[in-house]
């Protein structure tokens, strides 16, 4: 089985541990879809009830399922909604971004961003919009995505998405595009997965200080919902486990790969990544 090659990144530093708590959760903002996982199904499956969900859009099948549609939600009520309830409830939040319906949805975002900003304790972007040196969302949105970086506390985009926004380049060599990302954004942290040579995956990681690189095995195989899988195993280990960066890198990868090996093994449909249902239900999540 031949598949696209998936990535994935993540996340701030200077929150302070003393705050992680049942009030410490995790405002999702991406897209969910009823059949296949991938989006906020995944991010739900492995956070459990740290998790407050905000669809971007609804669709009844992942995107390269055939037949699927799409539908639309009232997002800035229903954002803000869950923002008021959030404040009423005096949680703790980081944001994270996926995947976004509309450029309209960015401004709503912005907007939300600074006018609840005293409850946000980490801003974290994934500009989920391309692979395989391929667009899948117009070029606004890729531009609204690199809006929200200038936000961002963490950014997790994969080879094609870090290439997009920063202007298309697809023929920089990485420490280019690297410096360009550092420039452009200063401060701004990340996690930049997907680089692929001789069977290993190299992953970026730059914690404010330093870029380390993490190498882990390619399977040959990947899926739909790697990205977010890997994304909510960082916030994860790094946010509710305390371990580093690196290490948090290193032990969502390995977890991820266990999902790859787990749906090769059962001979599921590219478009279709296994959970491990003994990693991590919401009633567990709650005991950590």
């Amino acid at each position: 089985m031949v598949c696209m090659p998936v990535i994935i990144l993540d996340f701030m530093q200077n929150i302070k541990y003393s705050e992680v708590s049942d009030n410490f959760k995790v405002l999702a903002i991406s897209s969910l879809s009823s059949t296949g996982n991938a989006g906020l199904k995944n991010l739900m499956s492995i956070l459990g009830t740290r998790i407050i969900p905000v669809p971007t859009l609804l669709i009844s099948g992942l995107g390269n399922m055939d037949g699927h549609r799409r539908f639309a939600i009232p997002f800035k009520d229903f954002l803000y909604e869950t923002m008021i309830m959030a404040k009423k409830n005096s949680y703790t939040l980081i944001v994270y971004t996926g995947y976004l319906d509309d450029v309209l949805q960015v401004d709503i975002i912005i907007e939300v961003l600074q006018k609840f900003r005293e409850m946000i304790r980490a801003v974290v972007v994934d500009p989920v919009c391309g692979d395989n040196e391929s667009a899948y969302v117009n070029a606004s949105i890729i531009t609204g995505h690199a809006r929200l970086l200038a936000l961002a506390d963490w950014a997790l985009p994969n080879q094609t998405e870090l290439r997009l926004i920063m202007g298309y380049d697809f023929a920089a060599s990485l420490d280019v595009i690297l410096k360009r990302l550092g420039n452009k954004f200063p401060g701004m942290q990340y996690v930049i997965t997907g680089e692929v040579v001789n069977e290993i995956i190299n992953n970026y990681v730059f914690d404010g200080e330093r870029l380390s690189v993490v190498r882990q095995t390619y399977s040959g195989c990947s899926y739909s919902g790697t990205g977010d899988a890997f994304a909510a195993l960082f916030i994860h280990y790094c946010f509710f486990q305390h371990l580093s960066p690196v290490d948090a890198v290193k032990k969502a990868g390995s977890d991820v790969m266990q999902f790859v090996t787990a749906s090769m093994r059962e001979e599921r449909a590219c478009h279709d990544l296994q959970i491990a249902h003994q990693f991590l239900s919401p009633a567990q999540s709650d005991q950590i």
